[in-house]
């Protein structure tokens, strides 16, 4: 299915992410950066650069953009993220699971507010 989101990206303008239609493996793609757990909880880690994919089920993030299994560093299940908040006037934003806050940066506000509309959208189905 990865044919349908380079179609997406070649027809959608390259804003740094894809979208597809239902029906396909994923539903959004893109770079977002990861603030790591580090290992004081008042300073948090370094920001890393991961490659995103939304499923119908999870928030996978790989490192890089082949989104190769091998590559997968982790995945966020859906129904873990019981809220989502944004730092107003940044491109910051926050999933909030149980287990952690995860801490994410898009390269800008638009694009952040587009990550959290597609998982909302997600946590609704």
């Amino acid at each position: 299915m990865a044919g349908l989101g380079q179609l997406a990206t070649a027809f959608g303008g390259g804003s740094g992410f894809e979208k597809v239609s239902v029906g396909t493996q994923w539903h959004k793609r893109g770079l977002l950066y990861k603030k790591g757990p580090g290992p004081n909880q008042l300073f948090g880690g370094a920001w890393k650069r991961r490659f995103f994919q939304l499923t119908d089920y999870t928030l996978e993030y790989f490192e890089n953009d082949t989104y190769a299994p091998a590559c997968k560093k982790g995945a966020i299940p859906i129904s873990d993220i019981k809220k989502v908040t944004v730092n107003e006037g940044s491109p910051d934003f926050q999933l909030h699971t149980p287990a952690r806050v995860y801490e994410l940066r898009a390269v800008d506000g638009n694009e952040a507010q587009e990550w959290m509309s597609a998982v909302e959208d997600r946590r609704k189905k």
